[in-house]
């Protein structure tokens, strides 16, 4: 069978490429903590509205990341944390502000950095991307949508990033994506199915256009000693070779609480409910295994023991 090798724009070829790249990446950060580094987890965004098409929103963004990494200052800030490199990756999802294009970004450091050093790295990273911003496009930024996530540690990010990257696959039971009113393209796409909004079709037409030619994730050059083989495959070789030659994510003991196929009807229960599209209810959602609690929460005690659930887990991670 030929295949398009596209990440962005073919379902059959993304579930595979993406499972690819999620296992590259927590390989990279697997053997960089092994060598006693550490590492921390931004996130980089530039203002964006409805008027705004998202290839200019991706331009702004990319000129502002260009110029950022080559100035001194840049530099300055790696010697200043230790980073060694860095692994960038590069999502859009649309909402009621319009085309949201983002960088979820992974600095690798020296050593795992104290949490006093994680707040100056925060506040050091949001003034020399702002200032870039500010500087080299017409968009601004706010501290809220660009700062410096509160995962600690290497395998907790490795996790995050994982789920974040196969998306697509591990988040099928949800509604619409991470909230009502934010959608993936493939949900743009499959939405247009069943409604036939042409406004959609326009959406999905204008990401077609502007996704051309975009890479999911970059690795800096210095972590090159750090990557598989496999890692060094381009989208589209990936996509070449038959499912059987791709290793299977296999459950672990810490993945108990991956929902089974017995469980898909509660699920679909689940879907039905607006779950938050807040940081601290992704940061439980992507950072532990306990997704069947839901289930668990549900099954005793319908949609109350759902929300007073949630609502346990807002005063856990709020914090």
């Amino acid at each position: 069978m030929r295949v398009c090798g596209s990440v962005w724009l073919c379902p059959n070829c993304s579930q595979k490429i993406r499972r690819q790249r999620a296992r590259d990446v927590a390989t990279v950060l697997q053997r960089h903590e092994a060598r006693g580094g550490g590492a921390v987890l931004s996130l980089l965004s530039v203002s964006h509205y409805r008027k705004h098409s998202l290839r200019s929103t991706q331009d702004a963004q990319k000129v502002a990341w260009t110029q950022m990494t080559k100035q001194r200052y840049y530099t300055q800030l790696k010697d200043r944390f230790g980073i060694v490199g860095y692994i960038k990756t590069f999502e859009v999802t649309e909402g009621k502000n319009g085309w949201h294009p983002h960088y979820h970004v992974v600095w690798l450091t020296k050593r795992p950095l104290t949490d006093a050093e994680r707040e100056q790295l925060d506040a050091a990273l949001f003034q020399l991307w702002s200032h870039n911003v500010a500087k080299y496009t017409d968009r601004t930024v706010n501290h809220e949508a660009n700062h410096v996530q509160k995962i600690r540690t290497v395998g907790a990010i490795a996790n995050y990033m994982s789920k974040s990257i196969a998306y697509e696959l591990t988040h099928a039971h949800m509604k619409d994506g991470k909230t009502p009113t934010q959608r993936t393209p493939f949900q743009i796409a499959r939405d247009y199915t069943t409604s036939f909004d042409e406004r959609d079709a326009a959406r999905w037409n204008e990401y077609v256009e502007a996704i051309s030619g975009e890479r999911m994730i970059t690795f800096s050059r210095s972590l090159s000693d750090l990557r598989t083989t496999e890692s060094q495959m381009t989208d589209e070789e990936i996509a070449e070779i038959d499912d059987d030659a791709i290793p299977q994510d296999q459950p672990s003991e810490n993945d108990g609480d991956a929902p089974s196929q017995e469980d898909q009807e509660e699920w679909n229960v689940v879907a039905s409910f607006d779950l938050p599209n807040t940081p601290w209810f992704n940061r439980w959602w992507y950072t532990t295994n306990e997704h069947t609690k839901l289930l668990k929460a549900l099954e005793n005690d319908g949609e109350t023991g759902l929300k007073l659930f949630i609502e346990e887990v807002r005063r856990r991670y709020e914090e």
